[in-house]
């Protein structure tokens, strides 16, 4: 009778490791993702842009999640332009664009910039050395973009 369970038990014992060994481990690899960013408000120095400049960031991230690249549309070329298209590398709440040669540091004021982005708010400087920009764009940019 002893024997008889154990023998049962050693049966049940390797069924189960059949049946967890057979489980469907096949999960899909993760597909690259972006995520589309449209501006919902802009300011410059604590005064609000008006009209809202229409701009559009389509951020993309790799597979594993790792910032990859980024395009730019609508009014890209409005001051501070980050550029069209590039790439882009965030460390910390340091989010630095690249466009060809030109680099842009955008510091993350609020939310975060990854691959579940759902709103952000990007601030940067811009001084009249900048670009060759006028006196009247100088100044801190604040752009509050969303999903």
């Amino acid at each position: 009778m002893n024997h008889s369970k154990n023998l049962l038990s050693l049966l049940a014992f390797f069924l189960l490791v059949a049946l967890v060994g057979c489980k469907d481990d096949d999960d899909p690899e993760p597909e690259p993702v972006s995520i589309t960013l449209t501006l919902q408000s802009a300011t410059l120095d604590g005064e609000s842009f008006d009209p809202t400049p229409d701009y559009t960031l389509v951020v993309t991230f790799d597979k594993d999640g790792n910032p990859d690249g980024y395009t730019a549309s609508g009014s890209a070329t409005y001051q501070p332009s980050i550029g069209t298209s590039g790439t882009f590398s965030i460390t910390g709440s340091v989010v630095t664009f690249t466009s060809g040669s030109d680099t842009r540091d955008v510091t993350i004021s609020s939310g975060t910039l990854n691959n579940e982005t759902v709103s952000v708010s990007l601030q940067w400087e811009l001084t009249k050395l900048d670009d060759e920009v006028p006196a009247d764009d100088a100044g801190t940019y604040v752009y509050n973009m969303a999903k």
